[in-house]
C-alpha cells in the first residue's frame, strides 16, 4: 500500500497529498486551510456518527471498539466536553487492558488521554497519580511524544515546569520531528516561557502557530 499515491492515505495522521512540495509560505496556508476543514464542527458530527456505528451490534472486537471510545474522547475534548473524554477514554482504557493478545501500545494511548482529560477538569491530584502509575516515557517516538505532550500538559495544570533547560530541549527536538508537533510545540514554547527563555519561547510559539 505504500507504494500507491491516492489523494489522501490513511496512517497515524490523515496524509492529504494534493499540494506538496510548495513553499514555505503556501505550506503553512494549506495546514492552516486543512486545520479549519478537519476541526470544523461538522466534521466532528460525522465523525462522532462514524464512531457511534463501531459501538453497535454486531459487536467488533476488544480492539475496534477501544479504539471508537479512544477517538470519541478526542472529539469530546476538542468539544470542552471533558466529563465525556475523561468517560471514553476510560472505557477504551477497559477494553485495552482486556484485549488479547494484549497490544500495550494502545493502552498506554488511552491511559495518556485519561491524564489529559483530568487535568482539563482541575483535577490535578488525581491526574498526577494516575501519570505517575505510567512509570516513566516509553521507547519509540510516537508514544514518546505523547508522554511528553501529557507530561507537559500537566505542568500546565500545575503552573509550573518539573525541569530545567536540557530536558526540555529533548522534549523540544522530539516535537519538532514529530507529527504530533503543534500541541507539543506549543507546551514547549510554555515551557521555555516558564524558564525565562523568552528567545526560545518566541520561537517556538513561532513554530507552532
Amino acid at each position: 500500500l505504500n507504494t500507491m499515491f491516492p489523494e489522501v492515505r490513511l496512517k497515524k495522521t490523515i496524509e492529504v497529498r494534493g499540494a506538496d512540495s510548495q513553499g514555505r509560505d503556501l505550506a503553512t496556508a494549506l495546514s492552516a486551510l486543512w486545520t479549519g476543514i478537519l476541526y470544523d464542527p461538522r466534521a466532528f458530527d460525522e465523525a462522532e456518527a462514524l464512531l457511534l456505528r463501531c459501538l453497535r451490534p454486531p459487536w467488533g472486537s476488544e480492539a475496534v471498539r477501544g479504539h471508537a471510545h479512544l477517538r470519541l474522547s478526542t472529539v469530546a475534548s476538542h468539544r470542552g466536553q471533558h466529563d465525556e473524554a475523561l468517560r471514553q477514554a476510560r472505557l477504551a482504557t477497559g477494553l485495552f487492558a482486556g484485549e488479547y493478545p494484549p497490544q500495550p501500545q494502545f493502552l498506554q494511548l488511552s491511559r495518556y488521554q485519561e491524564v489529559r482529560a483530568l487535568v482539563s477538569l482541575h483535577k490535578q491530584a488525581e491526574a498526577r497519580h494516575a501519570f505517575a502509575d505510567l512509570h516513566g516515557a516509553p521507547s519509540g517516538d510516537y508514544l514518546r511524544a505523547h508522554y511528553y505532550l501529557t507530561e507537559l500538559y500537566l505542568a500546565l495544570g500545575d503552573g509550573q515546569i518539573p525541569f530545567l533547560d536540557g530536558p526540555l530541549w529533548e522534549r523540544a527536538q522530539l516535537a519538532l520531528d514529530s507529527e504530533h508537533a503543534p500541541p507539543l510545540l506549543g507546551l514547549c514554547a510554555w515551557g521555555f516561557d516558564k524558564l525565562g527563555d523568552d528567545e526560545s519561547a518566541q520561537n517556538f510559539h513561532t513554530l507552532c502557530q
